[in-house]
């Protein structure tokens, strides 16, 4: 077990943010586990990468849930000459994770499926690469209640694995559409820097219409 000073316990459990565990024992366990990625220096503390990806796909997931509210109208506008709606940033994004964490780095199916497929209303195939715009005007979701489902548990699946993940599994060479690529490099790649271009393009949507920006009420976005 990794040993920490009382002094570094206390700095990482407040410069976390997390509770002070009750007990000695607990607390020894505890540090430990989350020391062992995050370890105070002179400068402060140092983040492994994986709280690093775990941090910024925490505020990904909270704009992409944020996105969620409007109206149906709102979340299916499409600009003239445009061909993605917010709803299709919504659908995309989340069937790109399932991709990447369920089907990539835990070589597990897809949580998609016919069901999901069926209570949405969108395609059982296809997650929105490679669409012509005309296509992807089209994609409509019936019930966004539904796809909130769907996005909850492909975000927990996420959490799951970053939970037990360590900077050397990220390491690991994956098959990807051009040949292999590690998992880090698909998570930054397709999920990290993709996702936040499309929490930018959901901006504009909504810009365009006359609603705030995702996550204003935590003064960023």
């Amino acid at each position: 077990m990794l040993a920490l000073s009382d002094d570094e316990q206390e700095t990482i459990c407040r410069r976390s943010q997390r509770p002070m565990p009750a007990t000695p024992s607990l607390l020894q366990s505890w540090a430990a586990g989350y020391g062992g990625r995050m370890r105070s220096n002179l400068r402060g503390w140092v983040m492994s990468t994986v709280d690093f990806i775990e941090q910024s796909l925490g505020f990904a997931h909270r704009a992409l849930a944020d996105a969620r509210n409007g109206s149906d109208e709102q979340l299916h506008f499409v600009p003239p000459g445009g061909s993605h709606s917010i709803a299709w940033c919504l659908w995309h994004t989340a069937r790109i994770e399932d991709l990447i964490i369920n089907v990539r780095a835990l070589d597990k199916a897809a949580l998609w499926d016919e069901e999901w497929a069926r209570r949405t209303g969108l395609p059982a195939e296809g997650f929105g690469t490679g669409q012509s715009d005309d296509e992807a005007r089209q994609i409509h979701v019936d019930d966004m209640e539904a796809l909130a489902g769907y996005q909850a548990l492909v975000w927990d699946a996420t959490q799951r694995f970053l939970g037990s993940a360590t900077d050397a599994d990220l390491e690991r060479e994956v098959p990807a559409r051009a040949g292999t690529e590690t998992v880090g490099q698909g998570i930054s790649l397709h999920m990290l820097g993709h996702f936040n271009g499309h929490r930018g393009e959901i901006n504009t949507l909504r810009g365009m219409q006359g609603m705030p920006t995702v996550l204003a009420k935590e003064g960023t976005h």
